[in-house]
């Protein structure tokens, strides 16, 4: 049994989404992945997603009782984990095995309205806005920048859950999904600039809000300061997403970052 499909980069916004607020996801159709189910074998391969093979392949070990086989999963090139995974599972599930979107959110532990970004990204082509509840729009055919990704353990990032501040948090919240329209509006416009400052400043809020160490504030503004680069927290992992106009400067940047101990990956976009 075999399946092949392509996956999206989730971009920004997929932190807020489940609160009815907009992010933007990226599928280029150059990231393919290939997934093979052995019978009679209780073994997991990854390939081709370079330093994050071994979070996928654990992560998906866990739920290899639930089949009949192993599984090999061949990955085009470097992509982002959470939405590799997030397919991985979906393809495996899709096979009869479960329900689709709740069964990768309940497998993964992740809100439901995550799981659902990119599963409902995996047939998009290029550029794609979604809000929950909402049809996805098509924005444009391209992704105009290269993408990178720097992630460092432990492996988590949250937005709190506060009931005594929960209006107070809903206007918080309502500010960072008018960033990602801004960031659309960017990409839409070809003006790295004005995106970097819309990553820039929905970092900021995002880092302060989720209790993460203060040497990611720093970290996050060194790497901005960096000639050329964007960067955005990475709002499934404890790291960032590095944008930049040309691959040049972003090799030099994710080389800048691989030295402070992340693990980094230039995507295929």
């Amino acid at each position: 049994m075999s399946f092949e499909l392509y996956v999206p980069t989730c971009i920004i916004g997929q932190a807020i989404v489940h609160r009815s607020q907009p992010a933007l996801c990226y599928n280029s159709r150059n990231n393919r992945l290939s997934l093979s189910v052995k019978p009679g074998l209780r073994s997991v391969e990854v390939m081709g997603l370079g330093v994050f093979s071994d979070y996928v392949k654990r992560r998906v070990e866990g739920f290899l009782k639930r089949i009949e086989g192993g599984l090999s999963i061949q990955c085009s090139g470097p992509m982002h984990p959470m939405d590799a995974l997030i397919s991985t599972l979906h393809a495996t599930l899709s096979a009869g095995l479960d329900g689709e979107v709740h069964g990768v959110s309940r497998m993964l532990r992740i809100n439901y309205g995550r799981a659902k970004l990119t599963l409902r990204a995996l047939k998009a082509k290029g550029v794609m806005a979604y809000r929950e509840g909402e049809r996805a729009l098509n924005l444009q055919d391209y992704f105009p920048w290269r993408m990178g990704l720097a992630l460092k353990p432990p492996f988590r990032f949250r937005l709190p859950r506060d009931e005594g501040l929960e209006e107070s948090l809903d206007v918080i919240i309502h500010a960072l999904g008018r960033l990602v329209v801004a960031a659309a509006r960017s990409i839409s416009d070809g003006d790295f600039k004005l995106f970097g400052r819309a990553l820039e400043r929905y970092s900021r809020i995002s880092i302060a809000l989720s209790g993460l160490p203060a040497t990611m504030m720093r970290t996050h503004k060194l790497l901005n300061g960096l000639k050329g680069v964007a960067c955005k927290v990475d709002e499934d992992f404890k790291g960032f997403m590095l944008f930049s106009e040309g691959e040049e400067e972003l090799r030099e940047a994710l080389n800048a970052v691989g030295k402070m101990g992340f693990r980094v990956a230039l995507l295929r976009c």
